[in-house]
Formats: structure tokens, C-alpha cells, sequence
């Protein structure tokens, strides 16, 4: 397999969280439900609270590293996940 090895692992853990908090936030019917619900309530795309919560993650991110505190970032996992979660719900209206 080619490719960044610490790319590959990152990826390969993505799965898992994605069931992790399907499990925390989803439901039976939909495993990305709040992200649907928060939306609609604010009269959005599905995928709008997704692109909210990797702009907070972001930040957060970036206040972390300016703040001289690098290596406890972990975001990026919940950021790669939000971006796949919100690619999903868009291809869910493309359907």
C-alpha cells in the first residue's frame, strides 16, 4: 500500500468513531440524527451543523496550537469524521 502510514492509520481508526458516536448521537432510524434535527431547526441543509461543528473544532484546534499546546490536540479525527458525515447527508439530497 503507498501513502503516509500515519495518514492510513488516522483513516483507518475513522470507521470506528463514526460508530462510536452514531451511537452517542444517532438513533435507530438515522445515525446522523441530531446533525439533521439541529439543521432543520435552523432551517438549514442537513449538513449545515457538520460544517458548524468542524469550524468549532477548528478553532478550538488553532487556539491550542497558538497557545503553545500542540500536542493536545486531538480534533482531527472529529474532523476528518464531520467532513465524511457531511459529504454524506449532501450525497443523501443528490440521491
Amino acid at each position: 500500500m503507498s501513502g503516509d502510514p500515519g495518514w492510513i492509520q488516522a483513516w483507518s481508526e475513522l470507521r470506528d468513531l463514526h460508530e462510536l458516536k452514531a451511537a452517542d448521537y444517532g438513533n435507530a432510524d438515522d445515525s446522523f440524527a441530531n446533525y439533521v434535527q439541529a439543521s432543520g431547526a435552523v432551517g438549514e441543509p442537513d449538513e449545515f451543523v457538520c460544517w458548524l461543528r468542524i469550524l468549532e473544532k477548528a478553532h478550538r484546534a488553532l487556539n491550542l496550537i497558538r497557545a503553545g499546546r500542540a500536542n493536545e490536540n486531538a480534533e482531527g479525527p472529529d474532523v476528518a469524521a464531520l467532513a465524511i458525515g457531511a459529504e454524506a447527508l449532501r450525497r443523501r439530497r443528490s440521491a
